[in-house]
Protein backbone atom coordinates (compact mmCIF):
# COMPACT_ATOMS: atom_id res chain seq x y z
CA UNK A 1 0.00 0.00 0.00
CA UNK A 2 2.82 2.68 1.21
CA UNK A 3 4.79 1.63 -2.22
CA UNK A 4 2.10 2.44 -4.49
CA UNK A 5 1.05 5.48 -2.80
CA UNK A 6 4.67 6.51 -3.09
CA UNK A 7 4.46 5.44 -6.80
CA UNK A 8 1.50 7.90 -7.50
CA UNK A 9 3.29 10.67 -5.00
CA UNK A 10 6.06 10.18 -7.08
CA UNK A 11 3.84 10.86 -10.73
CA UNK A 12 2.39 13.29 -9.40
CA UNK A 13 5.49 15.23 -8.46
CA UNK A 14 7.42 14.41 -12.11
CA UNK A 15 4.07 16.01 -14.20
CA UNK A 16 3.77 19.22 -12.10
CA UNK A 17 7.14 19.45 -12.61
CA UNK A 18 7.46 19.27 -15.84
CA UNK A 19 3.96 21.41 -16.55
CA UNK A 20 5.18 23.73 -14.26
CA UNK A 21 9.15 24.34 -16.32
CA UNK A 22 6.56 24.93 -19.43
CA UNK A 23 3.76 26.92 -17.87
CA UNK A 24 5.97 29.15 -15.30
CA UNK A 25 9.36 29.05 -16.36
CA UNK A 26 9.31 28.95 -20.26
CA UNK A 27 7.43 32.47 -20.47
CA UNK A 28 10.11 34.32 -17.99
CA UNK A 29 12.56 32.81 -20.38
CA UNK A 30 10.98 33.46 -23.28
CA UNK A 31 9.93 37.29 -22.73
CA UNK A 32 13.30 37.88 -21.54
CA UNK A 33 14.73 36.66 -25.04
CA UNK A 34 11.88 38.92 -26.77
CA UNK A 35 13.07 42.15 -24.93
CA UNK A 36 16.16 41.03 -26.51
CA UNK A 37 18.33 40.27 -23.32
CA UNK A 38 20.78 37.40 -23.48
CA UNK A 39 20.09 34.06 -21.36
CA UNK A 40 22.64 32.72 -20.01
CA UNK A 41 22.93 28.89 -19.76
CA UNK A 42 18.93 27.77 -20.08
CA UNK A 43 19.37 24.25 -19.90
CA UNK A 44 21.30 24.52 -16.31
CA UNK A 45 18.37 26.76 -15.47
CA UNK A 46 15.53 24.11 -16.39
CA UNK A 47 17.50 21.43 -15.08
CA UNK A 48 17.92 23.43 -11.76
CA UNK A 49 14.47 24.99 -12.14
CA UNK A 50 12.85 20.64 -12.73
CA UNK A 51 14.32 19.57 -9.43
CA UNK A 52 13.19 22.30 -7.26
CA UNK A 53 9.85 22.13 -8.34
CA UNK A 54 9.95 18.58 -7.85
CA UNK A 55 10.51 19.09 -4.37
CA UNK A 56 8.03 21.62 -3.90
CA UNK A 57 5.55 20.12 -6.10
CA UNK A 58 2.50 20.60 -3.77
CA UNK A 59 3.14 24.19 -3.71
CA UNK A 60 3.84 24.56 -7.64
CA UNK A 61 0.58 22.45 -8.26
CA UNK A 62 -1.55 25.97 -6.60
CA UNK A 63 0.52 28.13 -8.92
CA UNK A 64 0.30 26.40 -12.39
CA UNK A 65 -3.88 25.64 -11.22
CA UNK A 66 -5.12 29.00 -10.16
CA UNK A 67 -4.27 31.60 -12.90
CA UNK A 68 -3.65 34.88 -10.84
CA UNK A 69 -1.30 33.01 -8.25
CA UNK A 70 0.59 31.47 -11.70
CA UNK A 71 1.07 35.38 -12.97
CA UNK A 72 2.30 36.08 -9.65
CA UNK A 73 5.00 33.35 -9.67
CA UNK A 74 6.00 34.56 -12.85
CA UNK A 75 6.99 38.18 -11.94
CA UNK A 76 8.55 37.70 -9.02
CA UNK A 77 10.74 34.54 -11.07
CA UNK A 78 11.36 37.30 -13.40
CA UNK A 79 12.39 39.47 -10.93
CA UNK A 80 14.65 37.28 -9.17
CA UNK A 81 16.11 35.74 -11.76
CA UNK A 82 16.52 38.35 -14.56
CA UNK A 83 17.52 41.71 -12.72
CA UNK A 84 16.72 44.89 -14.49
CA UNK A 85 20.50 46.46 -14.22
Amino acid sequence: MWLELLKYYSFFSLVTAIVACYELLAPVIASEKLQGRKVEDEVAMYIASLGLFLLMSPLIFVACIVPSIGENFRIGLQKGCFDKQ
